[in-house]
């Protein structure tokens, strides 16, 4: 048997993850169920990988996930009224602001270290990610309780500009 089946779960397999498409077992008996384990790790991003493509700190990443989590429970609470969406994207909101506070210390602190041109390029990616997350939340939340009569495409826009900007990133890191 090999580490990786679809067929069903032998007796002797430990089941490392599940998903609606794939099922992975590693035979435990088996000499490849250490390389199928880190054939399995090796698939996904690293932390600091995910920090330099993304150009966030960990705090900012942290911040962002946080608000993202209350986003989503506040996504879920039933609501009636039209203002209700912009009480339930006000975390993704206050998030953004955090954010442009912390770049703008960041920025002042680089600066004063005489890292002039690090500084310059780390604020301006800071600036135009949250600008482009900042006005795909506007947008959309505009959108949601009919204030305006754009189209989704164009609610949108904002974050095919920012994977754009990610890929010629991820392109100059290596």
């Amino acid at each position: 048997m090999g580490c990786i089946s679809n067929k069903r779960r032998p007796s002797s397999a430990v089941l490392l993850i599940t998903s609606p498409h794939v099922i992975i077992y590693v035979n435990k008996h088996s000499s490849c169920s250490a390389n199928g384990i880190r054939l399995l790790v090796e698939m996904f991003f690293s932390l600091n990988e995910l920090l330099s493509w993304l150009g966030l700190s960990l705090f900012e990443l942290w911040l962002n996930l946080v608000s993202l989590c209350v986003f989503s429970i506040l996504l879920a609470l039933p609501s009636s009224s039209p203002s209700s969406w912009w009480i339930t994207f006000s975390p993704l909101f206050v998030a953004d602001a955090l954010n442009a506070y912390f770049s703008t210390i960041v920025l002042i602190r680089m600066y004063l270290e005489a890292l002039y041109k690090v500084a310059f390029f780390r604020a301006l990616w800071s600036f135009c990610f949250l600008a482009a997350l900042f006005s795909f939340e506007f947008l959309l939340c505009r959108k949601l309780s009919g204030e305006t009569s754009l189209e989704y495409s164009e609610v949108i826009s904002p974050i095919f500009i920012l994977l754009q900007l990610m890929a010629v990133r991820a392109c100059q890191l290596h």
